[in-house]
């Protein structure tokens, strides 16, 4: 990367593309509100900032290549927008944004296959927030005259975030409902691909970043378990647990989303391309720890 990046927000896709930062050719700046991310950050010799010292942001917007947002929206509302779209202007004009969005804005297809073309029916709040906010994005780089990628992240896991420690817990919850079928991503290779929208030019508009294997989560639950050789727990129906609303809506949509857009325009070979080797990388770098 040649020109700098600015980063919004740092939860576990921006920590983890931050650990692969050594070899970039360009500076980082990180964008947070939450203080102990500052310290953090800080002590690891990586330039961060608060959300509220916005001079210092518009200064370095000026210099920037590159912005990746990885802030989920707050209702109707995107926060960097809100906060930000005013000094945007400084931008200069080979400049790129990056929006991390999520697979949810695509709604329930009754388990049937979706790509970047399909419908956009979300039901769930949280979908119907992503979506608004992916569409506030394409009108302020329209504005703006800089490009945008938006990246469709499926679910993500990775270590520190997967059955595999759900299960070592004892949290793990296999619940079962035929026919509900999910996407998955490692997150190495959401920052492999992040990587690349830095270094390329040619990538913009929309994209789901997913692997090449659909699976309902008792499925991958399942295989988990056998990883590191525990009990499969028993499998209870979403009907039978007092779920959160937000848990009720994740268990009402069905879909496979594919990434045959991704693979063919990124010219990228997944690190993991599906779940099983996904989870056995996460248990092997658990055994050599």
């Amino acid at each position: 990367m040649a020109r700098g990046l600015i980063i919004f927000g740092f939860g576990y896709c921006a920590n983890n593309l931050l650990q692969n930062s050594n070899d970039w050719d360009g500076n980082i700046l990180v964008v947070t509100r939450n203080h102990e991310k500052i310290s953090f950050l800080r002590k690891k010799g990586i330039e961060v900032c608060h959300w509220s010292d916005k001079d210092y942001v518009k200064g370095c917007l000026k210099k920037t290549g590159t912005i990746l947002v990885s802030v989920p929206p707050v209702g109707n509302t995107d926060p960097v927008i809100a906060s930000f779209a005013d000094f945007f202007s400084e931008l200069p004009k080979r400049s790129k944004f990056i929006y991390l969005s999520s697979t949810g804005v695509y709604g329930d297809h009754q388990g049937n296959w979706v790509n970047e073309s399909s419908s956009l029916k979300p039901k769930t709040q949280l979908g119907i927030d992503r979506l608004n906010a992916e569409r506030a994005w394409k009108n302020l780089v329209e504005k703006f005259g800089v490009k945008l990628i938006i990246m469709r992240l499926a679910g993500i896991y990775g270590p520190g975030r997967s059955p595999i420690e759900k299960l070592q817990k004892g949290e793990a919850r296999v619940i079962r409902k035929p026919g509900l079928l999910f996407s998955r991503i490692h997150i190495d290779d959401i920052v492999g691909l992040i990587k690349l929208c830095l270094e390329r030019d040619d990538i913009f508009g929309t994209y789901n970043i997913c692997d090449n294997k659909p699976a309902s989560s008792e499925t991958v639950i399942k295989e988990a378990a056998r990883l590191i050789n525990v009990d499969f727990p028993e499998p209870i129906s979403p009907e039978k647990l007092s779920l959160s609303k937000v848990a009720l809506g994740f268990y009402s949509e069905s879909k496979k989303v594919s990434n045959k857009k991704l693979l063919e325009d990124f010219r990228y070979r997944m690190k993991y391309p599906d779940y099983v080797s996904g989870l056995k990388a996460i248990v092997d770098k658990l055994k050599s720890s």
